[in-house]
Parts: C-alpha cells; structure tokens; sequence
C-alpha cells in the first residue's frame, strides 16, 4: 500500500538525517509534518497473538489489526470487525483508541493501545457483551471480556530492527555496590553512537543462519520443545563461539559490556532497571523474587495476574514494554553474552572511552539476568560470565547484535 511505502521511507530517511547528524556532529531539525507522517498508523498492519485474561486465557489465537483510510479493522480466522480509530500524543506517547460494533452478539469492543514508530505494544481490548450471541457464552462469560494483543514482530519481517543508540557519557556501576563486588567503582564512561538489535536473536533468525550456511549446530529436546519452543522466541544454549558466527554472517558483531550497560539504561540515570527503580512480573521474564532483598520489602508484590506468564521459559520476543531507546527484554528472557574478556575487578583500570574489556581471560561477560533468574539478577550493572565455549545448563543463555555507526551509513 502506498502509506506503507511512504512511511517505511520517511522513517529510513529520518533515521538517516539522525546518523549523519550524530557521525558529523551538526544540528538537524526534522519538520514536525514528516514526524508526524513517520508516527502515522494509516496503512499499517500487524499480525500477532490476541489472549484473554485469566481463566478464559486458555483461549488465544491469532488476529491481524490494519489501520487504513481511517478505520480500524481486526480479522481472523472465523470474525472480522472494523470502526474508525483516533490517535493522540500523551507525554511523547503515540495512544490509538477505537470502538467498533460486533455483529456476533450486538456488542462493541474497544481498543487501545500505543504506537513507537514501528510496531504496538500495551494493546488491550475490551469485549463489552451485547444481547445476543450463545445460551452458553451468557451463562459462562462476564459482562466485560478483556484481551490483549502482542504483536509478533517478525510476522512482515520488516527490513531493519535495529536502533541508533546516540553516543553519551554516564556512570557505569552499581552505586550501591560494596568492596569486592565485581562492579564497583561507579565510573565515568563515554561510548560512541552506534546500532543495537531492537530484539534478542530469535530461534526463528539463528535457524535460517544455520540453513544457509551448514553451520553445525545439535538442538537440545528440553530447548527446542519446552525452553524456546517457536521461532519469535529468543535463541538460548548458545556459546560465545556460536554467536560470534552468527554476527560475522549477520555482518554485525557483539557489543562490548558498556554498550550494553549504556543501551539498557534507555537514558535513565542512577536506576535499578531500564525503566525504573522497582521490578513486577508486567515489566520482564523472569523467575521470582528474592524475598529477603529490600525492594521486594518495599514494593510488596501481591499475587494476582502479571503479564509473565512464562514460570519456566523464554517469552515470545517483545512481550513487555521497551526501554527508552525502543530496546526490548533488555532484563530478563534470556542473558545477553557481550565480547568483553570478563575480570572482576576491572571496573578498577577501566578506561573511560568506548572500554572493550581485558586483553585476555577464561571467561567472558554476560548481562540482563533471564527467566530463570531472581529479580535482583536483571539490574542493569549486575555482571555475569560464562566460560566462550560453555556446554551445560545453557538454556537461559542467548544474545543480540550491535553494528557502528559507520558500516551502517555505508550500507
């Protein structure tokens, strides 16, 4: 459709005007019409899974939502209904609301959901029964059925997911660390711009890898069945070695631990987590709460429906909300090897631009914790490390891509 092409080119257009503005070190403006074409839903689609909440949960399926001349359609295997739609920008949110009828049971459904430019996320719809439909569906469901949507992000495999990541000084560490902790001392570090993949590497992606190239590689029953069973799931039991080979065919590489760092504090200062001080199931995957630490005191999590619904696995890419860069599950999902030599007490000699780590070690880093993790292990200083050529008890670790700025703007 014409408002897709015209929108994929405005948004490669401004992302371009960005790296040149960020590689050159000039000032551009972009005009408030283009930004407001490149944030536009008219003429996009999106395919993904849409679930009811609690019991009614063990119902789910697929649905397609397309914004076109002005209304919203929903469509699926059995039903398709279709009202306008309207788009506001609240505190530099896109928010998308609309109403439509259901001819099924004379009822009306009502969507809401948030736009980043590329893909939705945070899409509920309410289902507010009418008078009609089966004897069976009045007995059993409630006045208000709520849903939600997650978009599948590789559905239309769209031609880049990759992020710029302005270049920037911060503090890296924890600042609440204490001697003999592998990261402290806080310190000052500066890295250039760069890409960074909006998602972890999915099985889905390291399985055309492999078709293509004949790379060897034995796939484990518990991963492939139980761990990371689709392929819009992230990629785990893979080595240092593995994803390296991956980046080379990729032509991209892996990013040093204060890439890392940088890309998952989203542009916050000082926090826990990519989005804030404190941590629920709504916000990452992981396993459960370390109940003697004093944020889970503090925030007293009660039981009731959160979003991770995920107790002993991975969670289909892009299942919670990004960080402020656009970046999803930077916490949690899965842990995130980086090409740094790990070494306890590097943050020590560190230097302070664009630091790649020790000349050598045995191990090296990884970060962001996974689904197997407690809370605490998805704080963004947290440090792990793995041996490069790790074989056991790996199903919890995997990894995404960088690229420089450069090699992008060359391409």
């Amino acid at each position: 459709m014409c408002f897709s092409i015209w929108n994929k080119q405005l948004l490669q257009l401004k992302k371009t005007i960005a790296a040149l503005t960020l590689l050159l070190g000039c000032s551009v403006q972009i005009q408030a019409g283009d930004k407001d074409a490149v944030l536009s839903l008219e003429g996009k689609s999106f395919h993904g899974l849409i679930k009811a909440e609690g019991w009614l949960g063990l119902f789910e399926g697929t649905t397609t939502l397309t914004f076109e001349f002005g209304i919203l359609t929903t469509e699926n295997d059995s039903s398709k209904e279709s009202g306008p739609y309207h788009v506001k920008v609240d505190d530099g949110r896109v928010i998308f609301t609309s109403r439509m009828h259901t001819d099924y049971d004379n009822g009306t459904i009502e969507w809401k959901g948030n736009y980043d430019g590329e893909s939705l996320y945070n899409v509920q719809a309410d289902w507010i029964r009418g008078n009609g439909g089966t004897f069976l569906h009045g007995l059993l469901l409630p006045d208000v059925v709520k849903w939600e949507f997650t978009p599948d992000p590789f559905a239309d495999q769209q031609d880049d997911q990759m992020i710029l990541i302005p270049g920037g000084t911060f503090q890296m560490g924890n600042p609440n660390g204490k001697a003999g902790d592998d990261n402290v001392p806080v310190h000052t570090v500066t890295v250039d711009s760069f890409y960074m993949d909006k998602y972890e590497v999915t099985v889905g992606q390291f399985r055309k890898f492999l078709e293509e190239t004949g790379y060897e590689y034995d796939w484990s029953v518990w991963q492939e069945y139980f761990v990371s069973p689709e392929d819009n799931h992230p990629m785990v039991n893979v080595d240092w070695h593995q994803a390296s080979a991956y980046s080379s065919w990729a032509g991209k590489r892996l990013p040093t631990e204060a890439e890392w760092e940088y890309a998952a504090r989203g542009g916050l200062k000082g926090q826990r987590y990519p989005w804030g001080n404190y941590i629920t199931k709504n916000d990452a995957n992981f396993h459960r709460y370390w109940e003697e630490d004093e944020e889970y005191k503090t925030v007293k999590i009660e039981e009731i429906d959160w979003k991770d619904e995920w107790s002993y696995s991975t969670a289909p890419v892009g299942s919670f909300a990004p960080n402020g860069y656009g970046l999803f599950d930077m916490a949690g999902n899965v842990a995130e090897w980086c090409c740094d030599w790990y070494q306890w007490d590097y943050y020590r000699i560190s230097p302070t631009h664009n630091p790649q780590g020790p000349v050598t070690g045995t191990t090296k880093v990884t970060r962001g914790g996974h689904w197997y993790s407690w809370h605490k292990g998805l704080r963004v200083h947290n440090r792990g490390d793995n041996p490069p050529d790790v074989e056991w008890w790996q199903d919890v670790q995997g990894f995404r891509l960088v690229k420089d700025l450069e090699a992008e703007l060359k391409e």
